[in-house]
């Protein structure tokens, strides 16, 4: 699957407008629980995104990259969930990551997300979990 990716500086305005449909978009609460909050955090990441041909927004990654690996803060697919738009976001990930000579990519999910079972599809291993956030890792390397 082709993506447009693109990578995104958004201003304050354009951060909260995208913190308010990712939250109204979620299926569970994340640390950044808080549309100032959220709005700050993608303003202060590397965040990399799709759109379609109409110039909207379809998915979203947030992630940093770190001594030796890639930390995915979040991903999020908007409208269809299987379009494959995840997926091809996440290969994207594991290839920088692999070009970059990271490691890993490291998350970690929400145990009443959804998504756990999408990492766990994309071959990432459960390595722990904090309170209700399980971590998961991919080794690239």
């Amino acid at each position: 699957m082709n993506i447009n990716l693109i990578s995104l500086s958004p201003n304050k305005e354009q951060a909260q407008e995208l913190a308010l449909r990712i939250l109204s978009n979620m299926d569970t609460v994340t640390p950044c629980d808080s549309i100032e909050m959220l709005a700050d955090s993608i303003i202060h990441s590397q965040c990399w995104a799709s759109r379609d041909d109409s110039g909207s927004i379809k998915a979203l990654v947030r992630f940093s990259v770190m001594s030796e690996e890639i930390y995915i803060f979040d991903i999020h697919v908007f409208g269809e969930k299987d379009s494959g738009t995840g997926s091809a976001l996440m290969k994207l990930m594991t290839e920088l990551a692999d070009l970059l000579g990271k490691r890993f990519v490291r998350l970690r999910c929400n145990v009443k997300n959804r998504a756990c079972g999408f990492y766990r599809k994309l071959g990432f291993q459960e390595v722990g979990q904090d309170a209700d956030l399980l971590r998961f890792q991919l080794q690239i390397r």
